[in-house]
């Protein structure tokens, strides 16, 4: 049986990218690789606050977008409401499709079928994470 997408979730990826976080800039030449790493780290915090909403349409399961660092990804992923909630309980952890992760910001620390949970590595990354996150305490 084909699941058909949720209507909530293509307005919602639709929404306008970038929080306009200053690219952090270095004299050691560093300086492209910490914007990929902040541009990744933006991209993820966007769908994480996409798929915050998302979950308030459907309380029995929840389809999100893939929470990948990458801005053209649009992949829906279906994942217990449950264990939703746990991942959102961290800040620095994002749900992906497998083989989405960026191994320089971040590492697998969950493999389901049809998700992996990764958690963003210490520094920038992390940074970014929390800075993002409108419902951290």
């Amino acid at each position: 049986m084909t699941r058909k997408p949720n209507p909530a979730i293509q307005i919602l990826a639709a929404a306008p990218r970038g929080s306009g976080l200053p690219a952090q800039r270095r004299g050691d030449g560093s300086a492209v690789f910490e914007e990929r790493k902040r541009r990744i780290g933006e991209n993820e915090a966007i769908f994480r606050d996409v798929n915050r909403k998302v979950r308030r349409l459907d309380p029995n399961w929840m389809t999100i977008l893939c929470e990948c660092g990458d801005a053209a990804c649009r992949d829906q992923l279906v994942i217990d409401p449950d264990e939703y909630a746990r991942t959102r309980e961290d800040s620095t952890l994002f749900i992906l499709r497998p083989g989405h992760e960026a191994a320089e910001t971040e590492r697998v620390v969950s493999k389901h079928l049809e998700f992996w949970i990764v958690q963003k590595r210490p520094g920038l990354p992390a940074e970014i994470a929390r800075a993002t996150d409108s419902h951290a305490g």
